[in-house]
């Protein structure tokens, strides 16, 4: 006889997004929870639009910098709405909208930081950090969900580091004004 977590893992194909994986452990059908990752992605695409546009008026590193501030407050909030479907839905497509859709400014950011003859170099270099980041990620958060932590702790602890990362892109905002 298998133990639930063997069965859990069978049923559990290995790209299924971790909003929903963590929505289905919550207690969402699987239905409702495959709704999470779709709500996630459809505010990254609205809020990669719409910052395009904030980004023209008001500069890339300030757009950034406020979308990915906003969107850790979401992330950090996103724990405390998994016991309403219509809340989490709105918390997953705020946190799109706020920071999928502002990494999509990265490249902009490219083209202010690095000098011409060592671009390419650069967004190597910033997009191996990203993939770093991606592999890294689930593997604390994997451990994290196994050390039974509660999810409102999870997304406190999941917020830390988009909170780092506005913080570095405020940072290097103020030194390029100088």
């Amino acid at each position: 006889m298998r133990s639930s977590r063997a069965r859990e893992n069978a049923s559990c194909p290995a790209r299924i997004p971790k909003e929903a994986l963590i929505a289905a452990r919550s207690g969402f059908s699987p239905e409702r929870a495959a709704w999470c990752g779709v709500l996630l992605n459809l505010g990254g695409v609205i809020g990669a639009l719409t910052s395009t546009l904030l980004v023209a008026r008001f500069g890339v590193f300030k757009v950034m910098t406020l979308m990915v501030a906003g969107g850790s407050l979401a992330v950090a909030l996103l724990g405390y709405l998994y016991g309403s479907g219509g809340a989490l839905y709105s918390g997953l497509a705020v946190i799109g909208l706020l920071v999928i859709g502002g990494q999509q400014n990265a490249p902009a950011i490219s083209v202010q930081l690095y000098p011409q003859r060592m671009r390419s170099a650069g967004v190597g270099w910033q997009f191996a950090a990203g993939r770093f980041g991606s592999i890294l990620g689930p593997i604390i958060g994997g451990r994290l969900l196994a050390a039974n932590i509660s999810i409102q702790l999870l997304f406190v602890l999941i917020a830390i580091p988009t909170l780092l990362s506005a913080g570095a892109y405020s940072v290097v905002g103020l030194l390029r004004q100088k």
